[in-house]
């Protein structure tokens, strides 16, 4: 009913679950209720709970396979550009996540991606998609896991890196103050 002209939509989703290789629930997508910003913050869309018709791939165009962990993301950011998407609240899906699946295994090629498309398609990433980048940097840094001052330190570096090389200088006086640096 809602794919068919009532709500000025041309793509719909709901809420999945979690679940892992045998099947079992292991908690929820982190779906949303639509807005550009919901959707530049991380992918908040279940691509397993999406429906669209068929028209906004002539509008908008297919898959673009340069993608490989974020095929999806990108196609809703895109899609984003050309019809507001209506949110369901039930759930429609599930999605498998368990250690081996790409976005587990790969989770610097995946941030990476999406932060490839948010620039291309909006301009920037979110500064929570620069956090996650952060995230699995300071993840990969073994030397840093259990010493925590230095752990704060490469934090603060490698955010203001993410920062700065992502979202461009707009974000100098931010990084200046995550390191409290004062000129006199």
């Amino acid at each position: 009913m809602a794919l068919q002209g009532q709500s000025g939509c041309m793509l719909v989703y709901g809420e999945a679950d979690y679940i892992d290789e045998n099947g079992v629930c292991i908690g929820r997508y982190p779906t949303d209720a639509f807005s550009i910003s919901n959707l530049l913050r991380r992918c908040c869309i279940c691509q397993p709970s999406v429906f669209f018709d068929k028209r906004l791939i002539e509008i908008a165009g297919n898959l673009d396979t340069s993608y490989d962990m974020a095929l999806d993301y990108e196609l809703w950011l895109r899609f984003s550009k050309s019809t507001p998407f209506l949110y369901l609240p039930a759930t429609l899906s599930a999605s498998r996540l368990y250690e081996t699946n790409k976005t587990a295994k790969y989770p610097y090629r995946s941030i990476i991606e999406c932060i490839r498309a948010s620039r291309l398609h909006y301009g920037r990433p979110s500064k929570l998609l620069c956090i996650e980048y952060t995230n699995v940097v300071i993840n990969d840094l073994d030397f840093v896991k259990h010493k925590l001052k230095l752990k704060e330190l490469f934090t603060k570096i490698i955010f203001s890196y993410a920062l700065f090389r992502f979202m461009g200088p707009y974000w100098l006086s931010r990084i200046k103050r995550l390191f409290d640096i004062r000129y006199e």
